[in-house]
C-alpha cells in the first residue's frame, strides 16, 4: 500500500484547515445531540469525500479516483506528500482516466449543497385541505404550490424539516437538501396533488433503517397524514425487518410509532 507523507502544515495552511474542519463538524453532527437522538442519520462515509470536498464533485466518482491515489496507481512524480484533493487537482490526479470515470467526467458532477436560502425552494408543509374531508397535503412553503411529483423522474425527500425535489443524477442528491448534514429520515416519494401516494426509504447518502422509517411515520402521522393511503415499498437491499408485510403501524400513547401486535395473519 502507498506511504503517504505529509508535509508539515505552515502558516499559511490555516483557513484551508479550519474550513475543513467546519466541513466535518457538520457531516458528523454534534455528538451529544447524536446520543440522545437515536434516529438521526448521518452522511455515509462513502460520501465524506463529497462532503469534504470543496467543489462537491460526485462521491461515486471521488471514491474511485482515491481507491487509485491510495493503491499509488498515479503516474510517479515525486510528489508522495501531495494530500487526496491536492493530488487530484494540481497533480497526477489530472492526467488519470480511469475505467468508471474520467477526469473531465469528475470534473463535470458536481452535487448541489445548498445553503440556508437556497433550500428554502424545497420545505414543504402540511396542509389540511378542508374541501376534501380534511385530508392533508403537501404543498411547498414558498409558493404554496401543491406537490405534484411527474412519473418521468424520481423525487427524493429528507426530513429535519420536510423537503422535496427531483432528484438528478451527479447534480442532486439526498446529500443537498442539508448540505451533507445529519438528517432524521430520507428516501422516495411519490406525490400526486399534494397527497403522498408512495414512500421507499430508500437512499444510497443516507442508508436509513426501521428506526429513521417508523420516525417517519411518526412525524406523518403527528401532522394528520393518513399512513394507511400510503403505499411502503421496500427497498432491495433492506435489512431490517419490514414493518408492513404482516401488521400495521399505529401511534403509541407514548407518542412514539410502534407495530400493532393485534394482527398477526398473513
Amino acid at each position: 500500500m502507498k506511504q503517504v507523507h505529509v508535509r508539515e502544515i505552515l502558516p499559511g495552511d490555516a483557513p484551508h484547515w479550519e474550513s475543513l474542519r467546519k466541513r466535518i463538524r457538520r457531516i458528523t453532527g454534534d455528538k451529544a445531540d447524536i446520543t440522545s437522538r437515536t434516529h438521526t442519520l448521518l452522511l455515509h462515509p462513502d460520501f465524506w469525500l463529497e462532503a469534504l470536498d470543496e467543489q462537491h464533485r460526485y462521491g461515486f466518482h471521488l471514491r474511485a479516483f482515491h481507491a487509485a491515489w491510495k493503491l499509488g496507481a498515479e503516474p510517479p512524480d515525486n510528489q508522495t506528500d501531495r494530500s487526496f484533493f491536492d493530488w487530484l487537482d494540481h497533480g497526477a490526479g489530472q492526467e488519470l482516466d480511469l475505467p468508471d470515470c474520467s477526469y473531465r467526467d469528475l470534473k463535470s458532477t458536481r452535487v448541489e449543497y445548498c445553503d440556508p436560502i437556497e433550500r428554502q425552494q424545497y420545505e414543504v408543509e402540511f396542509i389540511a385541505d378542508p374541501s376534501d374531508n380534511g385530508d392533508v397535503r403537501l404543498r411547498f412553503k414558498t409558493t404554496h404550490t401543491a406537490v405534484h411529483t411527474d412519473d418521468l423522474n424520481k423525487w427524493i425527500f429528507v426530513l429535519e424539516r420536510l423537503y422535496i425535489a427531483r432528484k438528478r443524477k451527479g447534480r442532486f442528491h439526498h446529500s443537498s437538501f442539508l448540505a451533507g448534514e445529519p438528517v432524521a429520515a430520507a428516501g422516495k416519494i411519490v406525490v400526486q396533488h399534494g397527497q403522498i401516494h408512495a414512500i421507499e426509504p430508500h437512499s444510497g447518502h443516507f442508508k436509513p433503517t426501521l428506526t429513521h422509517l417508523l420516525f417517519l411515520c411518526h412525524v406523518l402521522a403527528k401532522h394528520g397524514v393518513a399512513l394507511d393511503t400510503i403505499e411502503f415499498v421496500k427497498p432491495k437491499k433492506w435489512r431490517d425487518e419490514w414493518p408492513f408485510a404482516n401488521c400495521e403501524v399505529v401511534v403509541a400513547d407514548d407518542g412514539d410509532v410502534a407495530k400493532s401486535d393485534t394482527d398477526e395473519s398473513s
